[in-house]
């Protein structure tokens, strides 16, 4: 009785070696990163931390404590600490039509960043900007659906992916200067 049909062993082996290849060949996963709830600070952080050119942001919502260190607090040292580093840093937040909190959050935070001399402004009112995404020396990309704040970086469930595409990035890079033009 054989073990294996006729040409399995065969199969087997062509899986083996194309596997194996499909190992060595890591540039998509170097390309595009799964990050998901607690992971979106540390990723964050370490791109900042890479940046030497520029850091651009469009983000809706951004709600620090002046009180307590909290993630979003470590968001805007990381800011703060690319600008003193020479780094051309902007940052675009919504301002709402209808929602006074989520302004006064966001005027907060524009407030801090312009201390530190740091581009930041409000969008235009007209339409409401809901992207999240920071380009990191147009050629990489944290994008998806956490907001700046402590319940989205520190307890919500969290989708976002980082992309490492000079071409894509420098489309999401265009898409946030037409939304300052735009403003």
């Amino acid at each position: 009785m054989e073990r294996f049909p006729k040409g399995s062993v065969t199969i087997l082996i062509l899986l083996g070696l194309f596997l194996i290849n499909c190992v060595e060949d890591t540039s998509l996963c170097d390309e595009v990163r799964f990050i998901s709830n607690r992971d979106y600070y540390p990723a964050f952080h370490r791109l900042a931390e890479g940046a030497s050119e520029s850091i651009f942001v469009v983000i809706y919502l951004a709600k620090f404590h002046k009180t307590q260190e909290t993630q979003v607090n470590m968001i805007l040292d990381d800011l703060i600490f690319a600008k003193q580093r020479g780094l051309l840093v902007r940052v675009l937040l919504e301002r709402s039509s209808w929602d006074s909190t989520l302004n006064k959050y966001n005027r907060e935070f524009i407030d801090s960043l312009l201390r530190y001399e740091i581009i930041a402004s409000f969008d235009g009112e007209a339409i409401t900007t809901h992207a999240k995404c920071v380009v990191f020396d147009g050629e990489c990309a944290l994008l998806g659906s956490s907001n700046w704040s402590t319940s989205a970086l520190e307890y919500n469930n969290e989708v976002n992916i980082e992309i490492h595409d000079k071409e894509i990035c420098g489309e999401i890079e265009e898409y946030i200067n037409n939304l300052w033009e735009d403003k």
